[in-house]
């Protein structure tokens, strides 16, 4: 699994990106880019099964546009925008 989160926050921007095929993770907080792939290991399986979540929700999603998921345990949501269906995408989006 590939995945880059952009979170938009009133706390700052905070960029995740995960890269499961080289084990390799990296932050962007407060202007800086921070490797946190010695987690990898140790956090992988948490963050596959959030990202499996998104995308478990997201399985029907046919067309473009943006999706929120209302966590019923505590009420957080999480909104995803801007989504496309199978889009090209440059390898250097999964890289910091």
């Amino acid at each position: 699994m590939m995945i880059r989160i952009e979170i938009t926050s009133p706390e700052g921007d905070l960029i995740t990106i995960v890269n499961g095929a080289q084990q390799e993770a990296w932050l962007y907080s407060e202007g800086e880019w921070v490797d946190i792939s010695t987690a990898f290991s140790s956090e992988w399986d948490s963050w596959r099964s959030t990202f499996q979540a998104y995308s478990d929700n997201l399985s029907s999603w046919t067309g473009a546009g943006d999706w929120t998921y209302t966590d019923t345990t505590d009420g957080s949501t999480v909104t995803i925008t801007n989504i496309m269906v199978n889009p090209s995408l440059a390898d250097s989006l999964f890289e910091p």
